[in-house]
């Protein structure tokens, strides 16, 4: 990857790759490498894909459903329920935190 490419903030990948090991498994440099790359790629991919279907509607911005409608388009179906899911739990929680 380039210097000037855009890609995830490494401690933020690092602590989820921690979180999901086991406790006595380590990442090597290289896999950690590996994983962001293989990350900005699919970042990249469904936010082009996404892009490519709000252009079709002549939408200027990319909502979640664009996105949910881009995992499905590429194959990503059951990963489409999951995130659909959790966005509707992050915006009850917004909601709550709103109103406190």
């Amino acid at each position: 990857m380039e210097e000037n490419d855009v890609s995830l903030p490494r401690a933020t990948l690092t602590k989820m790759v921690k979180e999901l090991l086991p406790h006595d498994m380590r990442c090597a440099a290289e896999c950690m490498d590996m994983l962001m790359d293989c990350c900005t790629e699919f970042i990249q991919l469904l936010s082009s894909e996404a892009n490519e279907l709000a252009m079709a509607d002549q939408k200027s911005t990319i909502t979640p459903e664009y996105v949910t409608r881009a995992l499905q388009q590429l194959g990503f179906e059951e990963w489409a329920e999951q995130v659909k899911t959790s966005h509707e739990q992050f915006k009850a929680e917004a909601k709550r935190e709103r109103t406190r």
